[in-house]
C-alpha cells in the first residue's frame, strides 16, 4: 500500500485488540486504540450490548491523531448482537473519511458477519467519503471471566492472508 497508514479500533474484552496489534506487528502501521471515556464492568458492558442493538453512542476520549495525515485506514471493531458498538458508532459519526481506503476488520463470537452489519458501517463510512475496500472476520469468544480469549497466534495466519490479499487488491 501506498501513503500512510492507521489502524484504528475499539475493543471491550479485548479480543479486537489482540488482531489489530496482529495487524500493526505484521505492518508497521501506526495504531490508535478508540476508548470510552468511562471503562465498563460486567455491567456497563451489557447496558453497552443493549446500546449496540439501540444504535446509541457513547463518550468516547478525543482521538490523538489527525485522520488527514493517513491515506488507507484499517477499522477494527467487535460485532454486538449484529450491531457496532455504542463506541464504534460515536467515531463514526465524528471520523472524517473523505478520500480515505478503508479496510475492516471485525471480531465477533458467531460464525458469520452479519451482511447487515457491514452494510452499515460501509455506507457510514462511504456517507463521508471513504472507500471501504474489503473486510477481515475473526472469530472469538467472549467469556467475562477471560477478557481476551484470542491469542496471537491464533489471529496471526488469518491477518498475515488478508494482508496479502490487501496488498494485491490496493495495487489493482
Amino acid at each position: 500500500m501506498t501513503g500512510k497508514s492507521l489502524v484504528v479500533y475499539y475493543s471491550c474484552a479485548g479480543n479486537t485488540k489482540v488482531v489489530a496489534e496482529e495487524i500493526q506487528q505484521q505492518t508497521g502501521y501506526d495504531i490508535r486504540r478508540i476508548e470510552e471515556m468511562r471503562p465498563r464492568d460486567l455491567k456497563g458492558i451489557m447496558w453497552a450490548a443493549l446500546g449496540a442493538v439501540l444504535g446509541q453512542k457513547s463518550a468516547i476520549k478525543p482521538m490523538d491523531f489527525d485522520m488527514a495525515e493517513y491515506d488507507t485506514v484499517i477499522l477494527g471493531a467487535q460485532v454486538w448482537a449484529g450491531k457496532t458498538t455504542p463506541a464504534i458508532n460515536s467515531f463514526l459519526s465524528r471520523a472524517n473519511f473523505r478520500g480515505k481506503k478503508v479496510w475492516l476488520f471485525f471480531t465477533l463470537a458467531s460464525e458469520q458477519v452479519p451482511p447487515i452489519f457491514i452494510d452499515s458501517v460501509t455506507r457510514r463510512i462511504e456517507g463521508k467519503g471513504g472507500k471501504v475496500l474489503g473486510s477481515l472476520a475473526c472469530i472469538s469468544k467472549w467469556d467475562p471471566k477471560e477478557r481476551a480469549p484470542l491469542k496471537p497466534e491464533e489471529a496471526r495466519d488469518k491477518v498475515r492472508q488478508w494482508l496479502a490479499h490487501m496488498g494485491e487488491t490496493a495495487n489493482q
